[in-house]
């Protein structure tokens, strides 16, 4: 009975050293999985939140040694890029090896050096290839990038023959530096570089960390890319977007615009007209180049016409508006309210819309 009850307990103290050690490494597992489910979650710098858009750009590119935090160790997504910044991002990004830096140099000069090399830095808006150099402080715009990364991409991407159809969805391109615009076109074709949610590029803007580190994500990785798509025109009867702009700089010698706001969206099957109602001797002007020439302002006018003015249909002068003979009779002052009609044809159907403008009243300085 005795012997019995002996095994009995050390069955019993068995199992229960057997338990506590399964639980304990159990316990252990869950723990270390738990432990690796943080390092894969909590973000590498602080200032960039977990479910930030540019995270995972920014992160890959840290892992690869292509950007790193500042002083403090925070990343500061919103400050604008340095040139030498990018410069070093999208040198390492590329799984280009630097040389040693020599004794003097600024930090960024083995990655300028290299990206010289390969031939994809290019001349700046804002400096020129003389002045690249560690210790600038130049940030670079979004269009500057897009001459690099399309150096980068060499023949990569190809602009189509008709490209009037991705110049009109990016809404503000003919504000760009005109020596950027095909780059600009074939960093959004591919892409890499994507407009803003209101349809600009904002060419000038100084491109921010966040973005740049993006920008380069997507050059390295096609998947990440988001090709840019051709405006897409209704194919019903488009109302136009009638806009009357006020002068707002004393120094330039004209009360207002008037503009079709939308007429990117317009086609060639588009026809347009002008006209002033209560004040019909707007409707001609004269100018004089070597002599006097009148300009008929109610004329019909193409769809390419009113693209090429960048949708604007008429400028109201401070001075010479209409005819010498009308100037007789009209004078347009502060205040004034003028009736106007814009008229818009499209095959048979023809609408009609009326609009009332005030002229504002400017201190002009000339």
């Amino acid at each position: 009975m005795k012997k019995r009850f002996i095994c009995l307990f050390i069955t019993l103290v068995l199992l229960f050293v057997f338990f506590i050690g399964a639980f304990g490494q159990v316990s252990a597992q869950e723990s270390n999985q738990e432990s690796s489910q943080d390092s894969n979650t909590r973000p590498m710098f602080e200032d960039v939140p977990e479910n930030a858009w540019y995270r995972e750009a920014v992160e890959r590119l840290a892992t690869m040694g292509a950007i790193e935090g500042r002083e403090d160790g925070k990343f500061y997504p919103d400050d604008a890029v340095l040139v030498t910044e990018f410069i070093k991002m999208i040198t390492i990004a590329q799984g280009y090896s630097v040389r040693e830096l020599k004794e003097g140099e600024g930090w960024a000069q083995p990655y300028i050096d290299k990206a010289y090399e390969k031939g994809y830095l290019v001349q700046g808006i804002y400096y020129d290839n003389d002045i690249y150099n560690s210790m600038n402080s130049i940030a670079i715009t979004r269009q500057e990038i897009a001459s690099i990364i399309v150096s980068c991409l060499e023949d990569e991407v190809t602009i189509p023959e008709n490209d009037r159809d991705y110049v009109d969805a990016i809404e503000d391109f003919m504000h760009s530096h005109q020596d950027r615009h095909d780059d600009i076109l074939k960093a959004y074709i591919s892409g890499i570089i994507t407009c803003r949610p209101d349809k600009t590029f904002g060419a000038w803007d100084f491109a921010t960390r966040a973005e740049a580190a993006t920008m380069v994500l997507r050059l390295i990785d096609k998947t990440k890319r988001i090709p840019g798509k051709p405006i897409e025109r209704p194919e019903y009867f488009l109302d136009p977007v009638i806009v009357v702009e006020n002068n707002s700089e004393p120094w330039m010698p004209h009360y207002f615009y008037i503009y079709i706001k939308n007429y990117k969206y317009f086609t060639d099957e588009y026809e347009f007209k002008i006209d002033f109602i209560n004040y019909p001797q707007l409707n001609e002007r004269e100018e004089y180049w070597g002599g006097y020439f009148t300009i008929v302002i109610n004329q019909w006018w193409s769809y390419q016409h009113l693209r090429n003015n960048s949708g604007r249909m008429y400028t109201l002068y401070n001075k010479g508006y209409t005819t010498r003979e009308h100037e007789k009779t009209l004078k347009i002052e502060p205040g004034t309210e003028i009736q106007f009609r814009i008229t818009v044809k499209r095959g048979s159907e023809v609408r009609t819309y009326d609009r009332t403008a005030i002229v504002p009243d400017i201190d002009f300085a000339y």
